[in-house]
Parts: structure tokens; C-alpha cells; sequence
């Protein structure tokens, strides 16, 4: 099958409206596998549907290919790699472990008034995991806000990029469509925060490789029943 015939058509429709990132949206179809393993991928299937030029599309399947999210075959062109479920489990592990270091960073050196932006964020998430409806954009903008406070806090640049490349595997938008995943985050968060704030680098670093280490095994569970997953909402 190519993208046009097994491309999910409302976050298609949405991709249209918002003027896509090619690669981010493709990217996100993979993971999810909206486009599954051996899917062709075609320059101008994907420039039609997107309202979008040749070239952008073709800038990024050539960075997709790079990244391992697509593959080159000889008169066939672009095609979906193959993503196992060993592989999901594989890179939410690594990022507890790289994210992890961040955290035990951030407990060594963080202060109240450094913490002050994680807490109003939190209180935020705690409103949302209260409320009868709740918007998953808003959702995925506050959490991406706390993760990037504690990526401030952790002062390694380094850690952080590697963090932000392996999280381009991670269905991000679809983590608050799943039952339970927020309330379960905003214990998380909170968890993290007393670590951060007595000071216990330990105590952190356990927290988010906890955290990481559920997403593990949710999502490679999701992998291994070979289906497609929810396609995020808006």
C-alpha cells in the first residue's frame, strides 16, 4: 500500500488546516502505524495530499531516511521501516535512563525558585485531571512545558538533544488519548517534584525511569497486538 490509500484521513485533514511539518507528520503516521512496514511512501502522493511542494516532502523523507524511519529500495523509492515492539520498549528505556540523569542533575542544584514554573504547570494538569473535558492539545503543550523545565534544570544540552531525538519515536499526542495516562502523570510529576525539591537525586532518578519504564511496556504491548493505534485527537 502507498500513503494516499493508508493515511489516516482526519489527522491528514488537520495536518492540511495547521501547514504540516512534513517529517513530524509522517513521522507521527509511522509510529503510530497509521503507515506500517513496507508502505511506499511516493514525493508527490504526499506533496498532493499536503497542498504542499516537491520539495519539502522530498527534504523529509531524505531526513526520515536518515533518522531509520524509512528505508530506499531501487524502483521502488521510499518505503516504512520496520518498527518492533522490542524497539518501542527500547527507546522509552533509554530515555528513562538519559532523562533519568537529568532529573538526579536538576535534584543536586534546583531551588524553589527554580521548581516554581514545574509547580504551576502541575497545578494545571491537576485542574485537567479533575475536569468532566479536557482539551489533548493543551494536555501535550503543559506537559511538554514541564519536561522542558526539567531539561532547563538538568544543565546538560547534551543529554537533552539526545533526549529530543529519541523522543521523535514516541507517539507523543497520542499519550493523553490513553485512559488513565493523566492521572498517572500528574502522580509522576508529583513524585518527581518532592524528589527535586529534598534534594535527592536518587529519588528522582527513580521516578522517571518508573514512569519511562510503564510507557515501556504500554506501548510495546501496543506494538506487539500488530495493530494500528489511535491516531491523536483534537
Amino acid at each position: 500500500m502507498d500513503f494516499v490509500s493508508n493515511i489516516d484521513r482526519a489527522s491528514l485533514d488537520d495536518a492540511v488546516r495547521r501547514g504540516p511539518d512534513v517529517a513530524g507528520f509522517l513521522r507521527n503516521q509511522i509510529v503510530t502505524r497509521q503507515l506500517q512496514a513496507g508502505d511506499r511512501v511516493r514525493v508527490e502522493s504526499v506533496a498532493q495530499a499536503l497542498n504542499v511542494s516537491a520539495t519539502p516532502v522530498r527534504e523529509a523523507l531524505h531526513a526520515l531516511q536518515a533518522e531509520g524511519f524509512l528505508h530506499y529500495q531501487h524502483n521502488r523509492g521510499f518505503l516504512v521501516a520496520r518498527l518492533s515492539a522490542a524497539d518501542v520498549r527500547d527507546i522509552y528505556v533509554a530515555i528513562g535512563l538519559l532523562a533519568g540523569e537529568l532529573a538526579a542533575r536538576a535534584a543536586m542544584s534546583a531551588d524553589s525558585v527554580d521548581l516554581a514554573p514545574m509547580r504551576a504547570v502541575q497545578e494545571r494538569l491537576r485542574e485537567a485531571s479533575a475536569a468532566e473535558a479536557v482539551n489533548n492539545d493543551d494536555l501535550s503543550e503543559l506537559v511538554s512545558a514541564f519536561y522542558h523545565q526539567l531539561h532547563v534544570l538538568g544543565q546538560s544540552p547534551k543529554i537533552v538533544s539526545l533526549v529530543l531525538t529519541l523522543d521523535m519515536y514516541t507517539p507523543q499526542a497520542l499519550h493523553v488519548t490513553i485512559p488513565g495516562w493523566l492521572a498517572a502523570t500528574v502522580r509522576f510529576h508529583d513524585l518527581l517534584i518532592a524528589a527535586l525539591e529534598a534534594r535527592q537525586p536518587e529519588a528522582a532518578r527513580a521516578a522517571v525511569r518508573g514512569h519511562l519504564g510503564n510507557a515501556a511496556e504500554l506501548f510495546s504491548t501496543m506494538y506487539e497486538s500488530g495493530s494500528k493505534v489511535a491516531p491523536e485527537s483534537h
